[in-house]
């Protein structure tokens, strides 16, 4: 392999110091030399600012950034100000990669794809590893109904995950459109609003099957703390910001006219994720959901033209899916009991007398 394009490792650091070794060494042992390692310390108040100087006097392809405390998103940007290479990569201090992650992806990269996505291993703390199945393949999205439907149908349904953590960006997309994270403590997911936004101007992706990414799950991490909480406000953001964005930045036609099933399933995403770790109903959720959500005119807006507009969108689903997001987005606006009840029960009849 000739090694004349590098790859950059952005690594937001925050107090992960009994972690940063591994993190770190795992970058460094890549069977792949041309890279660039950006370790952001973002004003760390442990010893992960002293451990990123020791590795900075080891190894001449890491660069530090030492700066005041800003949150995840912030730390990212920095780092992304800062990269060189041809390629992007993020990697969370508290976690590490194969050695083989650049080898792998790299050259699949260099056949002209914008993104690569590539699985993970979920590291428990008993250490136990597992992974979860996404869909592989190729994905053209240059056109907008395959961009609609890669939004609709594989990435808010996780079919190729969107944490930023697993997969190779081509930086000059990034730096010829500006993107940069939403600040991650007024929206939840920024990896996936940044995803999103990046995905508006990518022609051709790829997920591969080769889990190369070791997510460690911790419960002290922001993702072990935000687990458990609904977090539909911030994601109610997280849909105002995409959509603001793609509204700017004069996104097709045709989605803007799909971003209310957008919206929905971005809504949905939080709501199963609640239910399934709590053992909770759907129907037992309209309250604490709005009570969770500080702009609920964006939010009831946006379940009006879900309704309203059903022919915009409803061709990407099929109909007893489509039903289904009908009944609930009538419900979170209602609350109306008696026709949750009917509705169900139309939906279940359809199922069994057209199987649909």
């Amino acid at each position: 392999m000739q090694y004349n394009k590098k790859v950059s490792f952005i690594i937001p650091i925050y107090n992960v110091a009994p972690y940063l070794n591994q993190c770190i060494s795992s970058v460094c042992n890549q069977t792949y030399p041309n890279i660039e390692i950006v370790l952001v310390d973002d004003g760390s108040t442990d010893n992960s600012g002293q451990i990123c100087e020791e590795w900075g006097s080891k190894d001449e392809r890491i660069r530090i950034i030492h700066k005041k405390n800003g949150g995840l998103s912030d730390a990212r940007n920095a780092g992304l100000d800062a990269a060189e290479g041809e390629y992007v990569c993020f990697l969370d201090g508290d976690d590490y990669i194969s050695p083989k992650l650049v080898e792998t992806v790299l050259p699949i990269m260099e056949k002209g794809y914008d993104m690569a996505a590539y699985q993970y291993y979920f590291v428990s703390n008993d250490q136990n590893m597992e992974t979860k199945p996404w869909w592989s393949g190729e994905f053209l999205i240059e056109q907008d109904h395959a961009k609609v439907d890669f939004y609709l149908n594989n990435l808010l349904r996780y079919g190729v995950g969107w944490e930023a953590t697993s997969r190779m960006y081509r930086r000059s997309l990034i730096e010829k459109y500006k993107l940069r994270f939403t600040d991650n403590r007024k929206i939840f997911a920024e990896d996936l609003c940044f995803t999103a936004c990046y995905c508006l101007y990518s022609k051709k992706i790829i997920s591969i099957e080769t889990p190369l990414y070791y997510y460690c799950f911790r419960n002290e991490s922001i993702m072990g703390t935000e687990r458990s909480r609904l977090n539909a406000g911030r994601m109610n953001e997280l849909s105002k910001s995409l959509y603001y964005y793609f509204r700017k930045y004069k996104a097709s036609d045709e989605i803007i006219m799909a971003f209310p099933a957008i919206h929905f399933l971005i809504i949905q995403n939080t709501i199963s994720r609640y239910k399934t770790l709590n053992n909770v109903k759907e129907m037992f959720l309209r309250k604490e959901l709005l009570a969770d959500i500080d702009d609920k005119k964006y939010f009831r807006a946006m379940l009006r033209r879900l309704i309203r507009n059903r022919i915009c969108w409803a061709g990407y689903f099929n109909d007893l899916e489509a039903r289904h997001m009908i009944k609930i987005a009538k419900w979170w606006l209602s609350g109306n009991v008696l026709t949750y009840i009917m509705d169900t029960l139309l939906i279940k009849y359809r199922e069994r007398r057209f199987g649909n």
